[in-house]
């Protein structure tokens, strides 16, 4: 079981200075790095020797003094973006089961959409239960068997083969 604990990391000069959060009173939790990600391992680190634990059993969430609002602003707009790209995938497949439902091809209907026709395959699968369109005829092409030999399971081919 993991346990988390609040850092807060202000720039001081080329360095990051780090301040532990969430420890016994009697306990400072100070510690620093190059960059935010050995300031945010150092932190670990300092958490684990203070309190005798393994340092796979901390994490740090580590918070730049200063950026909150900005970080903020940033998860707003992803949070956004990823709702209107969820409305755009529905919106995507409804249109194209509606042109495939209205007997556009697969390919024209792809070409509309300016998607692949494997694209659109998966968003507007085939209908097997509808009836063929009136006025199409649809012939199956005839297929024969290969031609069996007295020798048994033999091919017509296998057995000149066999012969030569």
């Amino acid at each position: 079981m993991t346990t988390t604990y609040n850092a807060t990391a202000t720039r001081d000069g080329r360095w990051w200075a780090v301040e532990i959060e969430g420890l016994p009173p009697n306990m400072v939790g100070v510690t620093q790095g190059r960059d935010l990600e050995e300031a945010k391992s150092m932190a670990r680190e300092v958490v684990a020797l203070l309190l005798d634990v393994p340092e796979d059993e901390i994490d740090i969430d580590l918070r730049v003094a200063g950026t909150e609002g900005l970080l903020d602003e940033l998860a707003q707009a992803r949070a956004a973006k990823e709702a209107a790209a969820r409305a755009e995938q529905e919106t995507l497949a409804k249109v194209a089961q509606n042109l495939t439902g209205q007997g556009i091809t697969q390919r024209d209907a792809a070409q509309l959409l300016g998607l692949s026709p494997q694209r659109v395959a998966q968003l507007a699968p085939r209908r097997t239960d509808v009836a063929f369109p009136a006025g199409r005829v649809y012939v199956a092409k005839k297929v024969s068997a290969p031609k069996v030999s007295a020798k048994k399971g033999a091919t017509t081919k296998k057995r000149r083969r066999a012969a030569s």
